[in-house]
């Protein structure tokens, strides 16, 4: 899925992959996420909504809209602390989530690597690293 992004018609692919992990779901975004994209988000996080935990690597998404805060921020409720978020990118992305005043209320970390071995520890599992 592909999105014009602004008056130059550059292109900003959404893409959205599992990647094996053992023992967590990790979900990579990258590209906009939007009211667009926000359906294939949605699908991919209510698929692993029985895993746990689920790490959402955000660390390559260039633009986020107030439809793709709003699916994250309905996630993490629905996953009830199991949901780690990668790598809130900075710029656009973080001050969305820094004007909502959502920092808080989501377990982020600096990387995908900090946010796997967060998931795994919250769930008892030893760290596969």
């Amino acid at each position: 899925m592909t999105r014009t992004a602004g008056p130059d018609s550059r292109l900003c692919p959404f893409s959205i992959r599992i990647e094996k992990e053992t023992g967590v779901a990790l979900l990579v975004v990258e590209g906009e996420v939007d009211l667009a994209t926000v359906p294939a988000l949605r699908t991919q996080l209510d698929d692993c909504a029985t895993a746990d935990p689920v790490v959402l690597d955000l660390c390559d998404v260039v633009f986020m809209d107030s439809t793709g805060l709003q699916e994250l921020l309905r996630a993490a409720a629905r996953l009830d602390g199991r949901l780690h978020v990668a790598c809130i990118p900075d710029g656009g992305v973080r001050r969305l989530m820094q004007v909502a005043g959502v920092l808080s209320a989501l377990n982020l970390h600096a990387s995908r690597a900090d946010a796997l071995t967060a998931a795994r520890r919250s769930s008892g599992q030893p760290d596969a690293r």
